[in-house]
C-alpha cells in the first residue's frame, strides 16, 4: 500500500481517475512502485495485472486509469532496475453495480462472477512474480475476486499493491 486514502491521496487518485489529470501519474506511479517493491521484494521479473474498469467507465473517463497507472508504475520500477511488464489479463464478464456505499457482504455478492482471466495468461506470466494493482482497497473483495479469476487459469498471484487504502492498521480484509 502506498498510503492512507486521505484527503491528499484521494484528491490525486480522483483527479487522475475522473478528470484525466495525467500530470499526476508520475506521483501516483512512484507511490505505487514503492508499494509493488515492498509487496514483491527481490530482483526477479514482476508482472503487473491492473484491475479492469468497466467499458462505460473507460468511455466516460476518456481512458483506463488503472492501465495508465500500471504503465507509469512500470516506468518507475524499470528506472530502479526491476524487470517489469504490464499484462491486462483480466476482463469483466458483466458490469457490476457501483460499490460505493455497499457493505462488505454486498460488495462480495456484487462481484460474484464478474472477473475472468484470458486464456493465454498463464503462458504469458511464466516465471514472473504476479502483482495485482488497483487504485484503492476498501474491503479487499475486488482484489480477492481478481486473484480467484487468475487462479482459475492456473496463475498464482504473489501480492497486491494499491495506491491507497481506506482500512486502518489491524483491519482484516474480506473477500
Amino acid at each position: 500500500m502506498a498510503g492512507r486514502y486521505d484527503a491528499v491521496l484521494r484528491s490525486a487518485v480522483l483527479a487522475v481517475k475522473e478528470r484525466g489529470r495525467s500530470d499526476l501519474l508520475p506521483l501516483l506511479g512512484a507511490a505505487l512502485a514503492g508499494a509493488v517493491a515492498a509487496a514483491a521484494p527481490g530482483s526477479g521479473a514482476v508482472l503487473l495485472v491492473p484491475v479492469p474498469s468497466t467499458r462505460a467507465a473507460v468511455r466516460r473517463r476518456g481512458g483506463d486509469h488503472m492501465r495508465l497507472l500500471a504503465r507509469r508504475t512500470t516506468v518507475e520500477l524499470q528506472r530502479a532496475g526491476r524487470p517489469v511488464t504490464v499484462l491486462p489479463a483480466l476482463r469483466l464478464l458483466r458490469t457490476p453495480q457501483d460499490s460505493a456505499g455497499l457493505s462488505a457482504a454486498e460488495r462480495a455478492r456484487n462481484l460474484d462472477g464478474v472477473f475472468a482471466a484470458g486464456a493465454n495468461t498463464r503462458r504469458l506470466a511464466a516465471g514472473a512474480c504476479v502483482v495485482l494493482v488497483d487504485d484503492v482497497v476498501t474491503t479487499g473483495t475486488t482484489l480477492t475476486r481478481c486473484a480467484l479469476a487468475l487462479g482459475e487459469m492456473g496463475l498464482q498471484v504473489s501480492a497486491a499493491a494499491v495506491a491507497g487504502t481506506t482500512r486502518r492498521s489491524g483491519d482484516r480484509l474480506s473477500g
